[in-house]
């Protein structure tokens, strides 16, 4: 098993994650000894950082652009993540460097808990076809979304995620448009806030239902996507929420503890 006191968030970039302060808070809430760092991890450096995790680290949170990457390079990955596609967090069991997804618990929690949306029978699309998509959609079809719309700059990405997902669920943007039917949530799972880019596809708020969600995955700076959907007088999520749920799932597997909720909430909110 790694080292018993170190926790890392990998990801490039990775100076942003407020996950540091919330795990570590967290952390000195319960009197347990771990501490968390941010570590930058270009993609040529990830299989050199797995084989540092496996003796440095407790336990490591995985971002952007690592998620299906580091598959391959884990001893095992439960059935969740395996089903996905992606992988969020790592942890030791059995002397194995284990691959979970929280993701997509994370996210039918903010959804529900935090957006008042009743994912059973939603209408959504999903823009991107990431790791953070994979973990979305899974969510969807976890909770008995409707259908599902995929939107992503790369068509054959988008293919790969439909049909991952089951093509009686799920459906290419582009392609069914003139079907689609009025949209309950809209879900930024890309980047591109961070570059302050708006990923919708155009012509989108044509089928939008007033009471409809939008969510950006990211947090921290504005997001052009979710500026444009109040504009058009939609109710709006950053990532914080997801962050909160998803980090509280993998803080249990790191230290066999209930997360101290609030306390995460607090220290991601300061």
């Amino acid at each position: 098993m790694g080292n018993p006191v170190r926790l890392a968030v990998i990801g490039h970039p990775v100076a942003h994650s407020r996950s540091p302060a919330m795990h570590n808070a967290a952390c000195a809430a319960l009197g347990a000894p771990f501490r968390m760092e941010a570590i930058e991890v270009e993609p040529s450096g990830l299989p050199e950082f797995i084989r540092r995790a496996r003796v440095e680290f407790a336990g490591v949170s995985i971002t952007s652009p690592h998620k299906e990457a580091v598959i391959p390079l884990l001893d095992a990955v439960n059935p969740e993540a395996r089903s996905i596609g992606a992988v969020n967090c790592l942890f030791h069991m059995g002397g194995l460097l284990t691959g979970a997804n929280t993701d997509a618990s994370g996210f039918i929690q903010a959804c529900e808990r935090e957006g008042g949306v009743r994912l059973d029978g939603a209408r959504a699309l999903v823009i991107g076809a990431g790791g953070a998509a994979r973990a979305v959609v899974h969510g969807l079809a976890r909770r008995g979304a409707a259908r599902v719309w995929i939107a992503n700059r790369s068509p054959d990405r988008a293919r790969e995620l439909v049909a991952a997902a089951g093509g009686n669920h799920a459906a290419l943007w582009n392609e069914a448009e003139d079907a689609i039917e009025p949209l309950d949530l809209l879900v930024n799972a890309t980047t591109a806030s961070r570059q302050g880019i708006n990923p919708a596809p155009p012509g989108l708020f044509r089928h939008v239902s007033p009471r409809a969600l939008a969510m950006d995955l990211t947090y921290g700076r504005p997001s052009p996507f979710l500026g444009a959907c109040a504009a058009g007088g939609l109710g709006v999520m950053d990532g914080l929420p997801m962050l909160l749920y998803q980090a509280a799932e993998a803080f249990s597997f790191w230290t066999g503890r209930a997360a101290p909720l609030e306390v995460m909430r607090r220290a991601l909110e300061e």
